[in-house]
């Protein structure tokens, strides 16, 4: 641990490592499955399209047909939509055929209406005239193209988004095997701090922001919120609070009082109390950030944040939401981000990894990073216009205009972009 405290990489490491997935599963309607982890794979009873159909509306009939006479005319014998049987495809003719409809057999292209340079009646019946030019794609579905039978679709752990759901609809699932919620506790703590809705008790104090701002954090997230409220700055009363929810919840998320002061209490309750996992880590901002377990040899984890809000919602994004997603039965893995120019320049001390606050611009037809001047962390204005976060490495020294940087955009961080 350097004078800062563990490194970011040491810091993932051990959070990977001490926590893992909550045990139980429910069965889940898929209305009310999406953003929960899977607790079983979904198998395919059947194969994805199961038949084979047409892409397209136009004109089913075989390949062979199509390149013997281009530009000639071919009769129009038989009519499929969608929901209906196929007809036999007579040889030589095509059949009018609609999108979703099977395929007749015999047919392995289907013309597009728009494709068909001219079409009729006559005493005979229908007709159309073939393109000079046959179509590379052949306007068919394949049977199976999408999932075969047997396949694994949706595995293990996966996080389930929109496309999963439809995915494991078309197989005839209406419910899925999910891992249970994750019940989570947030707490504040903070002999100055007031609810939003409370009178001004004294010129010092502070509305609590850092539970509202938790609390939307967590919506994106299959858990279950207790609000545990402001907790005063009392050894005793922090430690009661604590070891009580710690019976009821998977994780405790409290903010303020993490650092060694005279005021603060949660690193000590950790260490008399439960495991220290460990405390302080070398990143700007959120130094004070500290992990432990409570009761000692108890499940319930315990992530004490710093009370700076920008600091909360940092250190929520880099450490509780992949500990979060871990209990949730998902993977653990490193949020995306993309390497970008940098629209500024700045001088940083070695030795910790920082998370400077970053607004994307395009600039000469190419997209590059503003860093948000306004760094301090109780400036919640700066997470609000920034788009992401830009992360420079404890190596770092000095970034200059056009140096390539790491930023990761909070859409990869669970936050919807406004």
């Amino acid at each position: 641990m350097n004078e800062y405290g563990i490194s970011h990489a040491r810091a993932l490491e051990l959070l990977r490592d001490g926590f893992a997935a909550v045990a139980g599963s429910e069965r889940v309607k898929l209305e009310h499955a999406l953003g929960r982890c899977l607790d079983a794979p979904v198998t395919a009873k059947e194969s994805i399209p199961s038949f084979d159909n047409s892409a397209v509306d136009g004109y089913a009939l075989s390949r062979s047909t199509l390149e013997k006479s281009p530009g000639g005319v071919v009769r129009v014998e038989g009519r499929v939509a969608a929901g209906e049987a196929a007809p036999p495809l007579l040889p030589g003719a095509a059949c009018r055929i609609f999108t979703g409809a099977p395929a007749p057999e015999g047919a392995d292209v289907v013309l597009m209406d728009e494709d068909v340079p001219g079409h009729g009646t006559d005493a005979d019946g229908a007709w159309i005239r073939l393109p000079e030019n046959a179509p590379r794609s052949s306007n068919i579905r394949r049977r199976g193209e999408d999932v075969s039978k047997g396949d694994e679709a949706l595995g293990t752990g996966m996080r389930l988004r929109p496309q999963d759901l439809a995915a494991a609809a078309s197989m005839g699932m209406s419910a899925l095997d999910c891992r249970r919620r994750v019940r989570v506790a947030v707490f504040s703590t903070g002999a100055e701090l007031r609810e939003p809705s409370a009178a001004k008790s004294s010129p010092a104090s502070i509305v609590d922001s850092n539970r509202v701002l938790l609390s939307g954090l967590l919506k994106g997230l299959p858990v279950d919120v207790h609000d545990g409220g402001i907790l005063p700055d009392d050894r005793d009363a922090i430690t009661g609070a604590l070891l009580s929810a710690s019976q009821r919840n998977d994780l405790l998320l409290t903010s303020g009082g993490a650092g060694r002061g005279e005021e603060d209490h949660l690193v000590r309750i950790l260490e008399k109390h439960g495991e220290l996992l460990f405390r302080r880590i070398a990143i700007k901002p959120g130094r004070p950030l500290s992990v432990g377990f409570l009761p000692k040899g108890g499940p319930c984890g315990c992530i004490a944040l710093p009370g700076n809000p920008v600091a909360v919602m940092v250190c929520f994004l880099m450490y509780a939401r992949p500990v979060l997603l871990r209990l949730c039965g998902g993977g653990w893995d490193r949020p995306r981000h993309f390497n970008v120019a940098a629209d500024f320049s700045m001088s940083k001390k070695p030795g910790r990894r920082e998370f400077q606050r970053g607004i994307l611009r395009c600039k000469d037809d190419a997209l590059a990073v503003a860093r948000f001047e306004e760094q301090g962390s109780g400036i919640l204005r700066s997470l609000r216009i920034a788009d992401g976060l830009i992360e420079l490495d404890e190596d770092v020294t000095q970034v200059s205009k056009g140096d390539e940087v790491r930023f990761l955009p909070f859409s990869s961080l669970g936050i919807d972009a406004p």
